[in-house]
């Protein structure tokens, strides 16, 4: 199983093996009714929109079946996020293959138009799956645990008690934390298709810069602490920085 989540081989391998029977159709096609006429006893009239749907029932066969393989390998890894990220690589590479290929257009042709439907859904399923590391940092962004009640009219001026700079501190120091860990492990993360990766990361700044950004202007001005620099450890921009490395080692 590839470290880092990319597409696996046994996807590359099955995509371009169908991807080479589309010259041979007639040919395949026929040897495919062939196997089923013995399998059944009964005897097809054979021509060339036969040959292409049973090629198209295979290739969709295939499809399950590797579909089917790629979930059970994703067990494999202990993180939830790296198993969803895994899937939406291989998944993302089924239907651009199959759109590459000419595979989709042999499916569509045979009447079989759900296989890059269910493809689509399983990669937005597996999106919102991936969206799930992000709900320790949006704890505390969200304040959903000790949330500091009483903020309206806060200013410079406002006079904290001790309890109110500590809960303060934090969270920041909580978003810190999960922030960096997050960064630390998906920078070695890899999205090899362009396209999708800067899906996933825009979609990761939509959903934390402007919570990041309303979080920091809420407190910043408050004086929760002699020491700022040491809690608000990054501006907005820095931030929105950090999220443009996911998923580049090098980074």
């Amino acid at each position: 199983m590839p470290s880092d989540g990319t597409v696996h081989e046994l996807t590359k391998n099955t995509l371009i093996f169908m991807e080479k029977l589309l010259p041979f159709v007639e040919t395949v096609g026929s040897m495919l009714v062939t196997l089923q006429e013995d399998q059944s006893g009964n005897f097809f009239t054979r021509d060339t929109e036969l040959f292409i749907r049973v090629v198209a029932e295979y290739v969709q066969r295939v499809l399950g079946a590797l579909g089917l393989n790629l979930e059970l390998k994703a067990r494999v890894y202990e993180a939830p996020t790296l198993s969803s990220l895994f899937l939406l690589n291989n998944y993302n590479y089924i239907v651009k293959a199959l759109q590459r290929s000419g595979l989709l257009a042999l499916l569509q042709e045979s009447g079989i138009a759900e296989v890059e439907k269910q493809c689509q859904e399983l990669i937005n399923e597996h999106k919102t799956t991936y969206q799930k590391c992000w709900s320790k940092v949006l704890n505390f962004l969200l304040e959903m645990d000790k949330p500091i009640l009483s903020q309206k009219g806060w200013d410079e001026q406002t006079k904290l008690k001790d309890k109110q700079r500590q809960l303060i501190k934090d969270k920041f120091k909580g978003f810190n934390t999960e922030f960096d860990e997050l960064h630390q492990i998906q920078k070695t993360y890899a999205v090899p298709d362009t396209q999708l990766r800067d899906q996933l990361r825009n979609e990761n700044i939509d959903l934390i810069l402007p919570l990041y950004t309303s979080f920091i202007e809420k407190y910043r001005n408050l004086h929760f602490t002699k020491n700022p620099e040491k809690y608000i450890k990054y501006t907005a921009e820095e931030v929105e920085a950090k999220l443009k490395t996911f998923f580049d080692v090098s980074a």
